[in-house]
């Protein structure tokens, strides 16, 4: 916890200028909208049938990271995390094809981020209250 926060913080203000673990949920979800707009400008080229699938993963996708975003959840960094990896295997194994590069390492960040955001906030209770 970083010493020269002052008493009284809600947990939005402390997350917001003095927890450390808010730039990991910051670059995480960076990476999150890079692999949205990715996965979304490739749905609209292919213009495939499978077009409704790719929108219910970038439905999921970004929600997630609103929540690791805005929230700092550590459920939704979790649930990002297992999400990327199933899905990387799924293509995988149906297709053949390395994919998720970019969603499996935003999956670690995610976690991460948000574990140190709530142990920082937790550290900065217990020493105010």
């Amino acid at each position: 916890m970083p010493a020269d926060a002052p008493y009284g913080l809600t947990r939005r203000d402390f997350m917001l200028k003095y927890a450390k673990g808010t730039r990991l949920c910051r670059i995480a979800a960076g990476f999150g909208y890079l692999s949205v707009f990715f996965t979304l400008t490739l749905t609209f080229i292919s213009r495939s049938m499978l077009a409704l699938f790719n929108f219910i993963d970038i439905f999921l996708y970004l929600t997630l990271i609103l929540f690791i975003h805005i929230g700092k959840s550590r459920a939704a960094a979790v649930l990002l995390l297992i999400y990327s990896i199933f899905s990387a295997v799924y293509v995988y194994l149906t297709k053949g094809t390395v994919s998720g590069l970019l969603t499996i390492p935003t999956g670690i960040l995610a976690v991460i981020g948000t574990v140190r955001c709530a142990k920082e906030w937790k550290d900065y209770i217990e020493t105010y209250y």
